[in-house]
């Protein structure tokens, strides 16, 4: 008695020389351009899905966090942030402007520790709700103010201010590393007025009428 797998090559080939047994095998066993092109799709799916989960295991390192007046270094920049200043004005008289909030000057240096000359980016103030907030350009009236396009050349000490408007309490001002190292870091700003006639920290803070 001959077998199923054989009888079905002898209906198949019809007695057609050099149609082999393997011939048959391979044709039976071959797959379509459909299955193939399911195939493919389906690697290319779990290729995705592997790299998108090994990008989602790696993120980025948290910014190292600094006191006011550490020397703190952001890629090629080295800083000093120094001081920091509530105000609720800038100017006097009919060139004083007033803030929103209240106006916060920070004061630093930085200096370029790379070999050419380099952009500083803008500032931003963090809370501790994880709220940001950016810089403000209206202080015309202060100095060493620096504008919204800065940079350093190498070797070179910059010192300068940033000014933000926003409500009075503690912050953490973040320093951004330019290079994509991921070496960004923070500075911590706790509320304190040391301005003559200011506030201690945890006191009520008077905002300016509107």
């Amino acid at each position: 008695m001959k077998c199923n797998h054989w009888a079905a090559w002898e209906r198949h080939s019809g007695g057609k020389p050099g149609y082999s047994w393997l011939s048959f095998r391979h044709a039976k066993g071959a797959r379509s351009p459909a299955r193939r092109r399911s195939h493919v799709m389906s690697c290319m799916v779990v290729s995705v899905v592997a790299a998108l989960l090994s990008g989602c295991s790696n993120p980025p390192p948290a910014p190292a966090v600094y006191k006011m007046g550490d020397r703190v270094e952001a890629g090629p920049f080295t800083y000093n942030v120094f001081e920091a200043e509530w105000k609720a004005q800038i100017g006097a008289g009919e060139r004083a402007t007033l803030p929103a909030h209240r106006f916060l000057l920070v004061h630093f240096t930085v200096t370029n520790g790379g070999g050419t000359p380099i952009s500083i980016p803008q500032f931003t103030l963090t809370d501790d709700g994880g709220h940001t907030y950016n810089e403000t350009f209206v202080g015309a009236d202060v100095a060493s103010l620096l504008g919204p396009v800065r940079s350093v050349k190498p070797t070179e000490t910059l010192d300068g201010r940033v000014l933000f408007d926003v409500e009075p309490k503690s912050y953490k001002l973040k320093l951004d590393d330019v290079s994509g190292a991921g070496k960004s870091a923070m500075v911590e700003m706790p509320l304190e007025f040391a301005a003559p006639g200011g506030i201690s920290a945890g006191s009520e803070v008077p905002v300016p009428a509107k």
